[in-house]
């Protein structure tokens, strides 16, 4: 078995490579999984570039290892060539095991800023190699658990664009409005608020310790809920800033394609505020609802708005809470608010059964054929 293989070298002139697709395929890290690359190389180079089905390894961060979906193609940097040994080893069968064998090494090796992986480690690493019929069997098996888990996650996808689309056709174009819904200013029916800032010294003052939300639990249209820290503040401040089910939060910067990202609270955890970097928008229920309002957010209307109205830097930007009180609303029938609301209702239900069918799915050792890869050992050779 051999592993490595021949890559660009690091002093490669700068304007040897281009976007031009002139030369041959550059594969770097990034490229490993999605199979795919931009950028191509116009140097010398010799025969031996990687072609589809090889298998490679991403030897930085989370040491990715696939089959190569794209063409002929030569390696970059830290990328990885593994090839299986004629009547030894299997590839799709080395695939999966590697898959075990490098998310352990990720798991022990230390780490300042980005991970790192040597080929010379990478050859001390043992796998399990029963025999080359055995192999291809259990590449088989875990190959179709491969193909299942792809649909999931394309319907997954697929359902997630369900919502714009359908936000679109109940409310039309916004730009244009051609239902003719009036629009007012937020803050003509919404109560909103700031958090509190961290860091923050109140001497003397009694403080209770509460969770609090993150900007980082505050993803574009979802909450993420995996990490809640807790603060220490002042009981009249949990009691102005104690978020309630129904409350959309935002945050007030971050990328140009997120901005003003938000989503509906909850409820659940008990005496839970929010960090001074994001907004708490209550809104008039017998106005706008919490479902509509937050996919008004993820609408281009509404993008464009803060966009216009941020404060920007070279790739970052923020809204300040005049701006997001003053932000216009559009204010359909609440019939029509209703309707759609249901309609979120059930595509996040089944948003919900592929997410919990791809999270079982997709740990390799989660799978019963994974513990037969690891029963016996093979040590790496170089071919």
């Amino acid at each position: 078995m051999c592993v490595d293989g021949w890559h660009i070298p690091k002093r490669a002139r700068p304007e040897l490579f281009t976007t031009q697709r002139k030369g041959l395929p550059v594969v770097r890290i990034r490229d490993v999984v999605r199979g795919r690359t931009e950028t191509y190389y116009t140097g010398e180079y010799p025969d031996s570039a990687v072609i589809r089905g090889d298998l490679l390894i991403g030897m930085d961060g989370e040491f990715n290892v696939a089959r190569w979906q794209g063409g002929t193609a030569l390696l970059n940097q830290r990328v990885c060539k593994i090839e299986a040994r004629a009547g030894v080893s299997d590839i799709a069968y080395l695939r999966h095991a590697l898959a075990i064998i490098l998310k352990r090494v990720e798991h022990r090796t230390p780490f300042a800023t980005v991970k790192h992986l040597s080929s010379e480690e990478l050859k001390e690493e043992t796998v399990l190699l029963p025999d080359l019929l055995e192999q291809q069997r259990i590449a088989e098996q875990l190959g179709r658990a491969d193909r299942l888990r792809r649909t999931r996650r394309y319907a997954l996808e697929l359902t997630g664009t369900l919502l714009p689309a359908a936000f679109l056709e109940f409310f039309g174009c916004l730009h244009e409005n051609e239902q003719k819904w009036p629009f007012k200013q937020l803050e003509e029916n919404a109560d909103i608020a700031s958090g509190v800032a961290k860091g923050q010294k109140y001497g003397d003052s009694r403080t209770v310790e509460v969770p609090y939300l993150r900007v980082a639990n505050v993803q574009d249209g979802y909450l993420d809920l995996s990490e809640i820290k807790t603060i220490r503040v002042p009981p009249e401040d949990v009691e102005a800033l104690r978020l309630q089910s129904g409350d959309v939060v935002m945050t007030e910067g971050g990328d140009f394609d997120q901005l003003g990202r938000g989503a509906i609270w909850p409820g659940g955890i008990t005496d839970c505020i929010h960090q001074n970097h994001i907004f708490r928008v209550r809104l008039n229920q017998s106005a706008l609802m919490p479902t509509f309002f937050a996919a008004f957010l993820r609408s281009g209307f509404a993008r464009s708005y803060f966009l216009r109205c941020s404060k920007q830097t070279a790739n970052l930007a923020s809204v300040n809470m005049t701006q997001l009180r003053a932000t216009p609303t559009p204010l359909p029938p609440l019939p029509l608010q209703r309707k759609f609301a249901a309609l979120v209702q059930r595509t996040e239900r089944l948003l919900a059964v592929h997410s919990e069918a791809l999270r079982q799915g997709g740990a390799p050792f989660s799978n019963p054929i994974a513990p037969r890869i690891l029963r016996n050992r093979f040590t790496f050779s170089q071919g």
